[in-house]
C-alpha cells in the first residue's frame, strides 16, 4: 500500500485530514483499516452508504491481491432498517454483502447485524422483542472485548449511526423513528420516499463513544455544512455528531470538497 497524499488541518477539537480527491479519502480510511486488520484479531464496526463504498471497494482489492487477510475478523453493522423484507436488498446488510463481505469472503458467523432477528412473516423487527435484541447485541460486543475501529459516516443533518438530531449523549442501541430529511436522501435508493422505512435500530451514541478508535468519512460538497457545524460550532444533540468529537482517538477524514466550508485552522 501507498501513503496518501493528506493535509491536516490544526486547531480542531479533532484529528482531521483532507485528501485532495474522495479517491485518496477513501484510500485513507482503507489503509487505516488495513492497519488495525494487520495487527491480528480486530472487531470493526462498519458504516455503509455511498461514502463508504470506495473505502470497501479498495479493501476487497487489497484482500485480492493477498495483501491482507479478514480472517481474525469480526464484523458489526452500525444500524439497520426495520420492517423490511428479509430478502430486501435495500437493507444495510444486504448492501455491506454486496460491497465487502461478500468480495472479502468473511465467513457468516464473523459478520453480526443489529436487524437480524427475524419475526413472523420474515419482516425484521416484527413479532421480536426489539429492545431485547438490541441489549442482545450490546451484549454480544461486550462479550467479544468491544469494538477496536468504528468506521462512521455523517448525515446532512449531523446524523451518526440512525442517531438523528436530538439522541442523548447517553443513548445505547435501541428503535429509533427516523427523520423526513434521513428518509428523503434514502429515497433514490428505494424509488420513493413512501418505499423507505420509517423504523430503524441503531447503536447509540454511547456505544459510538465506548468504541476505542472512531475514523469519520465524509465527501462531496454536500456534507460541507454539516462537516462545518460538526467541527466549529459547540456541542449539541441537535448535531448528534459533535457529541463525539471529544473521543481521544477520533479521526475525520475529507475530501477538499467536504472540507471547503472548514476555517484553515480551527484555532
Amino acid at each position: 500500500m501507498s501513503g496518501v497524499n493528506m493535509t491536516e488541518r490544526s486547531g480542531f477539537p479533532a484529528a482531521v485530514l483532507v485528501a485532495q480527491d474522495a479517491d485518496g479519502a477513501s484510500r485513507a480510511v482503507a489503509e487505516r483499516v488495513a492497519r488495525s486488520v494487520g495487527r491480528g484479531a480486530v472487531n470493526l464496526a462498519l458504516a455503509t452508504g455511498g461514502s463508504m463504498a470506495g473505502v470497501y471497494a479498495e479493501l476487497a482489492r487489497l484482500a485480492r491481491a493477498r495483501e491482507l487477510s479478514f480472517g481474525d475478523v469480526h464484523a458489526y453493522m452500525l444500524d439497520e432498517y426495520l420492517d423490511l423484507p428479509a430478502e430486501s436488498a435495500h437493507s444495510f446488510r444486504a448492501w455491506l454483502d454486496k460491497h465487502l463481505l461478500g468480495p472479502l469472503g468473511m465467513s457468516p458467523e464473523r459478520v453480526h447485524g443489529l436487524g437480524e432477528v427475524t419475526g413472523s412473516g420474515g419482516n425484521r423487527g416484527v413479532g421480536v422483542d426489539r429492545a431485547e435484541a438490541a441489549r442482545c447485541y450490546e451484549e454480544l460486543i461486550s462479550a467479544r472485548g468491544g469494538i477496536d475501529l468504528c468506521l462512521l459516516g455523517i448525515g446532512a443533518n449531523g446524523h451518526v449511526a440512525f442517531n438523528e438530531p436530538g439522541s442523548a449523549a447517553d443513548s445505547r442501541a435501541r428503535v429509533v423513528e427516523l427523520h423526513a430529511t434521513t428518509r428523503a436522501a434514502a429515497a433514490p435508493t428505494f424509488g420513493s420516499m413512501d418505499a423507505v422505512p420509517v423504523r430503524a435500530l441503531t447503536l447509540g451514541l454511547a456505544n459510538l463513544r465506548e468504541c476505542r478508535t472512531l475514523c469519520l468519512l465524509a465527501l462531496g460538497e454536500h456534507k460541507a455544512e454539516a462537516v462545518r457545524r460538526f467541527l466549529v460550532e459547540p456541542v449539541t444533540p441537535d448535531l448528534p455528531a459533535s457529541l463525539l468529537r471529544e473521543h481521544p482517538r477520533l479521526t475525520v477524514i475529507l475530501d477538499r470538497a467536504a472540507a471547503c466550508l472548514l476555517p484553515e485552522s480551527g484555532g
